[in-house]
């Protein structure tokens, strides 16, 4: 499966062993046969590209997993994946479902951990403890010179009361322009180039630079 396509992937895992057999007997919906067999592994990936944009958006659900809707508790990234910021990425996160004030705020430092987040009450949620948030990925070339794209990964976590352990997650995979990189293929690196896409906008007035449909 070609996974450098931007987007989202389920990945599952099924561990078949006659020794350990599955506890209960798979169905055809893909929910309950994880939930109920430790056998089957569920991951949440998106694949974030920054290698043909400046910028992405990616959005996500965040819900309390308790009946009585506690507040939620946020892990973003690990200290291991603090790469992506110390050379050179950018990444923002707004939280207006939850506070109510449509700001991006700036993460500098991973792991970012975020308590007692309870959402706004609205027709939508119907008073449950759940909301949407965003993060923005941002990133020019990169400081790397062996490769002509970096790989990072950037984890999400929602943590338990204690924020001990996750009960759930989705990975983000982030692939990034590098010193390297010649989008146009002109032989000149993008780090140097003038006009990244070739469109004969230079990019300093093309609010577009990676895209040469677009100026």
């Amino acid at each position: 499966m070609d996974t450098t396509s931007t987007g989202h992937y389920c990945l599952i895992a099924r561990l078949v062993n006659p020794q350990d057999p599955m506890a209960n007997p798979e169905t055809s919906n893909i929910n309950y046969n994880t939930r109920y067999n430790n056998n089957i592994a569920w991951r949440n990936m998106n694949v974030v590209d920054l290698l043909a944009n400046l910028t992405q958006q990616i959005n996500f659900i965040a819900r309390s997993i308790t009946k009585d809707s506690n507040p939620i508790i946020l892990q973003i990234g690990t200290a291991e994946q603090q790469r992506f910021l110390q050379q050179g990425g950018q990444l923002q996160i707004n939280l207006v479902n939850f506070t109510g004030n449509d700001e991006w705020q700036t993460i500098t430092q991973l792991p970012h951990i975020i308590r007692n987040l309870n959402a706004v009450v609205t027709s939508n949620n119907q008073g449950l403890n759940e909301g949407e948030v965003k993060l923005l990925f941002k990133a020019d070339p990169m400081a790397i010179t062996d490769n002509t794209r970096g790989i990072y990964q950037l984890d999400v976590m929602q943590l338990d009361d204690n924020a001990n352990q996750a009960n759930g997650g989705i990975a983000y995979e982030i692939i990034t322009r590098t010193h390297l990189t010649d989008s146009d293929n002109d032989t000149i690196p993008d780090i140097q180039d003038l006009d990244d896409d070739n469109d004969q906008q230079p990019d300093t007035s093309d609010n577009f630079p990676l895209d040469v449909l677009r100026q």
